[in-house]
């Protein structure tokens, strides 16, 4: 097997000088990680495995990337999947050697987000998946879109400011989404070939509404994305012309009480229309996943919509 390896030396953890030594199954899954930021490795089986007699290899390479020091690996429970991230060096080496733009690496030391996080993977990988059986389909990678953005602050953030008024106050918040993410389309017209969507997993323990703007609630969520819609934000920092509010609750009657809350607090009618409700896919597994075309929709008006691609 051949290694890719980089003529520009790097600094190990120990100050020494030694060059990425990556062969190109590892950039693969560095590149998945990259894309997904966290997830475990069943998700990244279902992204790399054709067959079931796959998943050995790709353990063997998932453990020599640990050793080598590219990602981070964390154990959960007897029988449970590992979850894995990118280290620094991974973002190193994949900026060094494939030119993405680097990030801040998401080390998975804590285990109160995993929950969050993981259900998050299943949708990102389940639409990973869905665009690599559509040839002319390119997956548009969050860090990618914020290294577009010419203000420091919200390149650095990966969030950017808007400004909400309620109930007579007013806050300057900073909308982060859980995932920024798009896809082009080369086989389309310049202006009506990409799709973005700004994705928000919900488990269920944010609370729909707060006393104060001060407290994190769905409906803070709902009003930010209603201004980031009205004053075309995303426009303004990225480039994005328009971009598709997209969330996934635990169940139906969750999803339906946050598009009840939509439609009373979300005032632009053009902001209801895009917004998009739905219920978490299930994880995806080897040869298997939800299609996001498949999924039932919601708009903010409770109309049923088509995912769209």
């Amino acid at each position: 097997m051949e290694f890719v390896k980089l003529v520009q030396l790097e600094l190990d953890p120990r100050g020494k000088l030694c060059r990425f030594d990556v062969t190109a199954r590892e950039f693969d899954v560095l590149g998945d990680l990259y894309r997904h930021v966290k997830m475990d490795t069943e998700h990244l089986a279902s992204l790399r495995c054709d067959i079931e007699s796959n998943r050995r290899r790709l353990r063997r390479t998932v453990l020599a990337l640990d050793q080598r020091g590219y990602i981070h690996r964390q154990t959960q429970g007897i029988g449970e999947p590992n979850i894995i991230t990118l280290s620094q060096r991974g973002v190193r080496a994949l900026a060094e050697l494939r030119g993405l733009p680097e990030r801040t690496a998401n080390a998975p030391r804590g285990t109160v987000r995993n929950p969050h996080d993981l259900a998050l993977a299943n949708f990102t990988v389940s639409y990973d998946l869905n665009l690599r059986e559509i040839p002319t389909a390119q997956f548009i990678d969050e860090a990618i879109i914020y290294a577009r953005c010419p203000v420091r602050e919200v390149r650095s953030k990966h969030a950017w400011p808007v400004m909400i008024h309620h109930r007579g106050h007013e806050k300057e918040l900073w909308v982060e989404p859980d995932r920024l993410c798009g896809v082009a389309f080369s086989d389309r017209p310049i202006g009506r070939n990409s799709r973005y969507h700004a994705v928000e997993e919900d488990t269920g323990s944010m609370p729909l509404e707060a006393s104060s703007l001060d407290v994190a609630s769905i409906e803070r969520k709902l009003l930010a994305y209603e201004q980031t819609h009205k004053l075309r934000l995303l426009d303004r920092y990225f480039g994005i012309p328009f971009c598709y509010p997209t969330f996934l609750t635990k169940s139906p009657a969750r999803r339906d009480n946050i598009v009840a809350l939509a439609g009373r607090v979300v005032r632009d009618r053009s902001a209801l229309d895009a917004m998009l409700f739905s219920v978490q896919p299930d994880k995806p597994t080897i040869g298997k996943f939800t299609d996001p075309a498949s999924m039932t929709w919601l708009n903010g008006r409770g109309k049923g919509v088509n995912f769209p691609l």
